[in-house]
């Protein structure tokens, strides 16, 4: 009659273990997927940040050479003058 209290209690002990395993597994996975999801939010907003930055760059170099152009030909205009 003990073996079979004591078996009965080891299978119902290793159930509830097994259970609460299993509840903390899934919350881990939960969290992981969270942790995923949560990078993925920065890196897709580094990359806008990235093609914002390059076109602030491309305007800026475009302004840079519209500006040289003008200076060297006033330069020019000056010189023949």
């Amino acid at each position: 009659m003990k073996d079979i209290l004591k078996s009965g209690i080891k299978k119902v002990t290793l159930e509830l273990i097994y259970e609460a395993i299993d509840k903390r597994t899934q919350e881990i996975q939960n969290d992981v997927q969270t942790v995923k999801d949560d990078v993925q939010t920065v890196k897709d907003k580094i990359e806008t940040l990235e093609r914002e930055m390059n076109h602030r760059f491309c305007e800026l170099n475009s302004r840079i050479d519209q500006l040289f152009t003008l200076i060297v030909t006033q330069y020019r205009n000056n010189s023949s003058s």
